[in-house]
């Protein structure tokens, strides 16, 4: 006997709205809520203004490598905001094991953001020689 049952279509552009429109509305939620979130985006907004003034410093890959390293740090972020609101909502009151899973969940953003620095430091650095060394030649 053949089964007749309809499989959805994934590629339905109403559902495909929806589901942006929900990400963007948990973005701007977590943003909202979440200094830390913030901080993040405006550090990544000088990281990009820094590398548009170093732009002939500064090469292909290296700029995805930012870019990356940009978008790394802000989706951390919001999963970490995710597992604490996840938490808040399963655990009302204290528990060690709870805040072992918050802790945990921080200590994944810190990781990213803390390489993301080194990495950054390492592409603008040289950039920053290489611009004052070609100032100071002319």
């Amino acid at each position: 006997m053949e089964n007749k049952t309809k499989k959805p279509n994934n590629y339905d552009t109403k559902n495909f709205f929806k589901k942006f429109t929900a990400a963007a509305n948990g973005f701007f939620v977590a943003l909202k809520e979440e200094i830390s979130l913030l901080i993040h985006i405006i550090l990544g907004i000088i990281i990009l203004i820094l590398g548009i003034l170093l732009h002939n410093y500064i090469s292909y890959v290296e700029w995805i490598i930012l870019v990356l390293i940009i978008g790394l740090a802000i989706s951390s972020e919001l999963v970490n905001t995710a597992n604490e609101q996840i938490i808040n909502i399963i655990k009302f009151e204290y528990n060690q094991g709870a805040k072992k899973v918050k802790d945990i969940s921080a200590a994944a953003t810190l990781v990213i953001s803390v390489f993301g620095l080194i990495i950054c430091l390492m592409i603008f650095i040289p950039a920053i020689i290489h611009y004052a060394h070609s100032v100071e030649g002319k």
